[in-house]
């Protein structure tokens, strides 16, 4: 039963993509990320389709204060199913390069590893209909699952997310329902879902808060507990209310 429940949600999400295929390259998109007050990140992606498989492309670049990062590609493409069939990411964090080479067979996810020490060879188990994220960055990575979750639905829907050369952890999905947001010149209806994940085998998880339109195009992201918020382009973010400075105790 429960394979034949993962069957048919891998042709309904088939079918989903088929018809968003007409506008499949407005899906892409870029980021402008904030810690707190201040923007650190940007990324750029593409979404699109072609010859029966879907891929998600896409560059970032973020200044961190004691450490700048910059992700040179980070490049998803998995079948028309969102059954993942390859993954190449390339990144410098300060001053060390970081590369992955992964395909998918057979219920593993065969990783070539290089952080400028040689190639390495490393192993997973993983779903095969598994999303592909990094523990951080890209935000833009999540936008397969915005395109696979079902949201006229209720109840807690459950994915598995592989974390690049790491592993594979439960996804959590909640529907929150239709919700007008704003933005610093203009008001959107939007769908909020809140999706709950480990960004680690033993690390505690984390809630994001995503925003997405009609076409399931991601608007915002908000992560809190990281104090972390992310907007689509053409969706400036609002500035926060200014605290009035407390008044000095007379005498």
């Amino acid at each position: 039963m429960t394979s034949q429940l993962r069957r048919n949600s891998l042709v309904i999400s088939g079918l989903l993509l088929a018809a968003l295929c007409p506008a499949a390259e407005n899906l892409g998109g870029k980021f402008t990320i904030y810690m707190g007050p201040k923007a650190v990140a940007s990324e750029s992606y593409s979404l699109t389709q072609a010859d029966g498989k879907v891929e998600l492309s896409g560059t970032g670049i973020a200044d961190l204060g004691v450490m700048k990062v910059n992700i040179e590609k980070f490049i998803v493409v998995t079948d028309d199913k969102f059954q993942p069939l390859s993954v190449q990411a390339k990144a410098q964090m300060g001053q060390i390069k970081m590369e992955d080479s992964v395909t998918f067979a057979d219920g593993k996810a065969k990783n070539e590893m290089n952080t400028g020490q040689g190639p390495q060879l490393k192993e997973d188990d993983v779903h095969a209909d598994a999303l592909m994220v990094n523990a951080n960055l890209p935000l833009f990575a999540w936008s397969m699952l915005a395109l696979r979750a079902k949201l006229d639905v209720n109840d807690p829907q459950m994915f598995n997310a592989y974390i690049l050369g790491q592993t594979e952890v439960p996804v959590t999905v909640i529907v929150k329902g239709r919700e007008e947001v704003e933005f610093a010149d203009k008001k959107a209806e939007l769908t909020h879902v809140l999706v709950k994940f480990a960004p680690g085998a033993t690390a505690p998880p984390l809630n994001v808060d995503v925003w997405v339109n009609e076409a399931r195009k991601i608007i915002k992201i908000a992560v809190p507990a990281m104090n972390v918020e992310a907007f689509q382009e053409g969706y400036d973010r609002k500035a926060p209310a200014s605290v009035a400075p407390k008044s000095e105790a007379k005498p």
